[in-house]
């Protein structure tokens, strides 16, 4: 692992140094230009890798429509293979996964699955990834918004409810103006669930408020029982007690210590 980093290593250092070296020579002749010549870089390795990611990937798509999201979608598939197959007893020997049958079959199951997965099917799995990429992203704002009224504190709850009902016109403001169908759908359901959110302020504030008090209630519990063991240890190393009057008192001690730990069962259930 050690030399395939430094080899890794060198090789990136090979890369700057040659960029820099072009730099310079390009420099003293007056013509550099660093967007070019990076362009010139990324279209070589483009112009390298293209036909043989066209060769594995392409299909009956010989001219490599989607090749870069077929790419993407067989690296996906390899993780997934690798880690489903690395749990198959099958592909062990001695409790251990044999890494060449492993990759092997986590190579070639990818490659069959995106080298002859219909053109629509590569669309309609894209589309699913934008589709979860742009609600991941609408909502993000809304969580954000949401933990930061409620970080502020012991705020009124006029004002709390002021902020959601701005946030809500912020949005429903974007859906009046914006001319893209598909922005003001998210755009127009943001704005309904921080009315929502604006409606159920009060509920959300005791659920919070709940959790916090059983919080606090069960950390008690545990500086109880913490101190409740302690008790019990110094009782059974205490040799000036009477045996009776000592199995009374830790008799009394467990059950204390049992009532205490199934209140903090109960409240985690």
């Amino acid at each position: 692992m050690g030399v395939k980093k430094e080899r890794l290593s060198g090789l990136f250092c090979l890369i700057i140094l040659t960029i820099i070296s072009i730099q310079f020579v390009s420099a003293y002749y007056s013509y550099f230009d660093m967007r070019t010549e990076v362009n010139r870089l990324i279209q070589l390795v483009i112009d390298f890798t293209e036909p043989f990611l066209q060769v594995i990937f392409g299909g009956d798509y010989w001219n490599g429509q989607l090749l870069f999201e077929k790419f993407l979608l067989f690296i996906i598939l390899v993780s997934v293979v690798y880690i489903a197959m690395s749990k198959a007893p099958f592909f062990q020997k001695n409790g251990e996964p044999i890494k060449g049958v492993l990759w092997t079959v986590s190579i070639v199951v990818p490659i069959l699955s995106i080298r002859y997965m219909p053109y629509e099917w590569v669309n309609t799995v894209i589309f699913t990834y934008a589709a979860f990429g742009i609600a991941v992203t609408t909502i993000i704002p809304l969580i954000i918004y949401f933990f930061f009224l409620q970080g502020l504190g012991d705020i009124p709850p006029a004002i709390r409810k002021i902020a959601w009902i701005l946030f809500a016109c912020v949005y429903l403001g974007l859906y009046t103006t914006t001319d893209k169908a598909n922005y003001s759908e998210w755009y127009f359901a943001t704005a309904v669930i921080a009315v929502v959110f604006l409606l159920l302020d009060g509920t959300i504030q005791r659920y919070f408020m709940k959790q916090k008090w059983a919080a606090a209630e069960v950390n008690s519990q545990s500086e109880a029982l913490v101190n409740i063991t302690a008790r019990i240890e110094k009782i059974q190393e205490d040799t000036s007690l009477p045996q009776d009057r000592k199995d009374a008192l830790l008799r009394k001690l467990n059950k204390d210590k049992e009532q205490i730990l199934k209140g903090v069962f109960m409240k985690w259930r």
